[in-house]
């Protein structure tokens, strides 16, 4: 190799990389504060196809064994939606459907397809310096704002709404939940790349603090968790096969008791979609109702027919009605658009990508160096019932999810101090 190719090679992997990895997290921030044409709110469906096209054509055949269950079922639920869009034609366009593939692929096929680049040599020191100050940088201007805000209120910056006697806390971002995802990728990052305990704890603490000011009950169950955890982490490794089966029950525990709490709000947006989810599921066994058809802001833009037959309740703020909740529901979305076959096989994906993540490169657990895919992991089964993760931002949380699963096969003497 050329010295001009080796070090083209060196500069992507010690600045574009880290810088790559710090956008995707705050990137929300900018279709916020800016006016950007409506095309490039597809960046992450295009980079999705990229990434899978490029993994594909660099990865040796062999190196997929491992992800073949995943890959098939992923498979089989492309499958189960297009028969429920040829079967019951609540939404016909070929460019909705496309589009609704390739946003319900975003986080699966990504994370799947990037764990097979196990074996490369991604992080080096220097990047990880750089992404431990972009984010620790980020961390710190939040959370400064953040604290002034509770004295001198920066409209901006604030929900309207009031709770707990506070206004819940966005920063830059359109949505407080936005901010609690960018905090929680922060805080697991932070926490694989810095091992110098005090500046860790600092940093912790700052992000922990950004979570509960944007008074999210997801945020308050996350710092809830995030402590027991880190409690316990040293008991990880002594008893990891009793954690392969804890993660999954309480995955498909939360989902359906989730499921079944709000369904009972009929009054409610995520009530009725929950309600309209179970009704499709079992009005159109065994497919579902199909691609870009319900439970998205997609289907709603696709013209889908559901909506004449679903009755989807929702809100007024400030005398104003409010109809971007269609995503309100992120296990509705799975659940009416692949019915229950998809749904239960959506929920073995999402444990089989647990334990890809969680065994990382050497295929070992070892306690506190998966504490931060741990807590992720947890996280996102707090947040899918009631907020669109996997589809709204899949690509981010499988690039940050990634990251982590190699990070924590580092040494100790490559990690920062």
């Amino acid at each position: 190799m050329s010295k001009h190719k080796i070090a083209k090679k060196m500069f992507i992997k010690e600045y574009i990389l880290p810088i790559f990895i710090f956008a995707l997290i705050y990137i929300n921030i900018a279709f916020n504060i800016f006016r950007l044409p409506d095309y490039a709110r597809f960046w992450d469906e295009g980079l999705t196809i990229l990434i899978a096209a490029l993994v594909l054509i660099i990865t040796p055949r062999n190196l997929y064994s491992k992800i073949k269950i995943p890959l098939l079922l992923l498979g089989l639920m492309v499958i189960i939606g297009l028969c429920g869009n040829a079967t019951y034609g609540y939404t016909t366009a070929f460019s909705f459907i496309a589009r609704d593939i390739v946003v319900f692929l975003k986080f699966p096929l990504t994370f799947l397809l990037l764990s097979t680049l196990v074996k490369k040599d991604i992080f080096s020191m220097n990047s990880k310096r750089i992404l431990l100050f972009l984010l620790e940088l980020a961390v710190v201007i939040i959370a400064l704002f953040g604290i002034i805000n509770l004295f001198f209120k920066i409209d901006t910056m604030l929900q309207d709404e009031v709770r707990f006697g506070i206004r819940p806390y966005q920063f830059l971002f359109a949505h407080p939940s936005g901010l609690v995802l960018a905090a929680v990728l922060s805080i697991c990052l932070i926490d694989s790349i810095d091992k110098n305990k005090r500046r860790r704890i600092i940093f912790d603490c700052l992000c922990l603090l950004i979570i509960v000011l944007t008074m999210r009950t997801k945020g308050f169950v996350f710092v809830a968790l995030y402590l027991v955890v880190n409690f316990i982490y040293k008991y990880f490794y002594k008893y990891r096969k009793v954690l392969f089966i804890i993660i999954p029950v309480v995955a498909i525990i939360a989902s359906a008791y989730k499921i079944i709490e709000y369904s009972t709000y009929d009054t409610t947006p995520r009530g009725s979609l929950y309600k309209g989810a179970i009704a499709l599921a079992a009005d159109d066994f065994p497919f579902g109702s199909g691609f870009a058809s319900f439970g998205s802001d997609l289907s709603v833009r696709a013209d889908s027919k559901v909506y004449n037959q679903i009755d989807i309740s929702f809100y007024y703020h400030n005398d104003v009605l409010v109809q971007n909740i269609y995503d309100d529901a992120g296990l509705a979305f799975y659940l009416g658009e692949f019915g229950f076959i998809g749904f239960m096989c959506f929920l073995i994906i999402l444990i089989m990508i647990s334990r890809i993540a969680l065994r990382g490169v050497d295929g070992k657990i070892n306690g506190k160096e998966l504490v931060p895919i741990l807590v992720l992991m947890l996280y996102l089964i707090i947040a899918v019932p009631a907020e669109a993760v996997f589809t709204n931002n899949g690509l981010e949380i499988a690039i940050v999810l990634f990251a982590l699963m190699r990070l924590r096969n580092n040494k100790k003497a490559e990690m920062i101090r």
